[in-house]
């Protein structure tokens, strides 16, 4: 089968951010830890093998309703600390402009269906194999550096993607 992909071009919002208006997001977190890149992400930070990594696996919550389940991998040479950070609750993003001014400015989203894995099910309160709607992101600064490279998994029944496409001349 033929996978067809599109450019879409909006606002780089965290979860945090996209929560409505009046909504209360929630932010736990599961796993903090600085541990060695996975292959594939050190690919998506332009990172030797295995480099460290800050990796954050938090579960984010609306109003108290578990919305998506988030893996987050940040480059340990330049966000070390992060490791050590309480992000329970706080927008990781605004974290990163507040400790190292290095918000991501632009990403790369490639949003796909999936089934819920065991951990996510649990996490998120659907039966495994559930449709979910995946998002893996790779986001860079202003400076073009790789800030984050995360794949999240969202309760397909609570969270909604839009996109506005305009046709271009040829």
């Amino acid at each position: 089968p033929v996978k067809r992909s599109n450019a879409v071009v909006g606002p780089l919002l965290s979860i945090s951010e996209i929560s409505r208006s009046g909504s209360r997001p929630e932010s736990r977190v599961l796993k903090q830890e600085v541990i060695p890149a996975p292959a594939e992400i050190s690919v998506d930070l332009h990172l030797p093998e295995r480099a460290a990594v800050v990796h954050v696996y938090a579960l984010r919550s609306v109003e108290g309703l578990p919305l998506a389940v988030e893996d987050m991998y940040f480059p340990a040479d330049r966000f070390g600390d992060l490791a050590k950070v309480d992000l329970n609750n706080r927008s990781v993003y605004a974290t990163l402009e507040e400790l190292y001014d290095a918000h991501p400015e632009e990403a790369q989203d490639l949003v796909s269906a999936g089934a819920a894995t065991r951990d996510e099910a649990r996490l998120l309160g659907i039966n495994q194999g559930t449709p979910v709607m995946r998002v893996q992101r790779i986001s860079t600064d202003r400076r073009g550096l790789p800030v984050d490279s995360s794949r999240v998994a969202f309760h397909a029944q609570r969270y909604q993607f839009a996109a506005r496409s305009r046709r271009v001349a040829a």
